[in-house]
This record gives structure tokens, sequence and C-alpha cells, in this order.
């Protein structure tokens, strides 16, 4: 499987590519950003960031780099060498030099009678 290119190891995580399973299905800003780092991050063979809703990360990011290639060449000149796992709060840090403020995830109770 992985010798015709139909999934792909990275570290111990295994990505699909995403001619198979697409990483978003509205064209907006934000998922435009997202896909230019996580495809970054497969060029340079690292596991890309989660896209994680509870932070503004991608909201500080798109602040700054509204265009996909702006966001491209700036993280090709910031980035030209990444951790293993960079966080999106890695990369607001790197291109903005600020940090994401997490937001405490939404707690919901659920009563049975």
């Amino acid at each position: 499987m992985e010798t015709k290119g139909f999934i792909r190891y990275i570290g111990d995580t295994l990505h699909v590519p995403q001619k198979f399973f697409k990483l978003f299905l509205i064209d907006d800003t934000y998922n435009l950003l997202y896909k230019t780092i996580y495809d970054y991050c497969l060029s340079q063979n690292v596991v890309p960031p989660y896209k994680d809703k509870d932070t503004n990360d991608i909201g500080l990011i798109a602040a700054e780099f509204p265009e996909p290639d702006l966001l491209l060449s700036t993280l090709k000149e910031r980035c030209p060498k990444l951790p293993l796992k960079p966080s999106m709060n890695y990369f607001t840090e790197t291109l903005r030099n600020k940090r994401a403020v997490t937001q405490e995830p939404t707690q919901h109770e659920y009563y049975i009678d």
C-alpha cells in the first residue's frame, strides 16, 4: 500500500493522501491556510498539526497571512526546519511572534431519566 502511494508513514503516524481523503469540504480562507501548513509539514517529512478548534491559531495566522502563497513563502523563510510534531501554536508563535489563547472546551452534561 505504501509503495503504491495509498498511505504514508511519518514517524508513528499514518497519513492518507488528500486525493483519497480531503482535509475539508469548503474552500474558505482558514481551510486553505491550514492545508498550506499541512502540505508544508508533509514536504518536510514531519507530522502535520491538528486543526484545533479550541484555539484561534489559524485565525491569528490568517490575520497576517490571508493568502496561501504568502503563508507558504513565509513558512519557507521562517521554518526551514520543523520539529517532528509541530503544533498549530508553534506556527502561530513562529509566524507572528504571538501565542494563541486556548479556550476551555465546552462541557456537556447529559441526564437520563
